[in-house]
């Protein structure tokens, strides 16, 4: 939906009056969903339930199609990100990213 807003005029001016800059954007040529599959490290997904601009549905389909270890986090009560990162949301990604580093180093220790 992020996406479409910011190819027309009429999209990026109210994505600017929400406060979310949209310039410069470059032209995603691959969406991320279909890349999904193809990706070869463990990847983690934040996402907030109260996103006005990516629906959790997106985030729960990439969660879905990816290949490698994988984790979807959904935050209550948060939005896109940019206003509330703070010292709380550092720990849970400092602890999730951890974990995911301690889940793919046993992995590839396997015989």
């Amino acid at each position: 939906m992020l996406g479409r807003l910011v190819r027309s005029e009429r999209g990026r001016r109210l994505l600017e009056r929400r406060g979310t800059r949209t310039d410069p954007f470059a032209t995603v040529s691959i969406p991320p969903i279909d890349l999904a599959a193809a990706i070869a490290t463990p990847v983690a997904i934040v996402h907030g339930d109260r996103d006005r601009y990516v629906p959790l549905t997106d985030a729960r389909a990439l969660h879905q199609r990816l290949a490698t270890p994988h984790r979807l986090v959904v935050l209550s009560k948060f939005g896109h990100g940019e206003a509330a990162f703070g010292p709380e949301l550092a720990d849970l990604l400092a602890g999730l990213i951890r974990e995911m580093l301690d889940e793919a180093t046993n992995t590839a220790d396997e015989p």
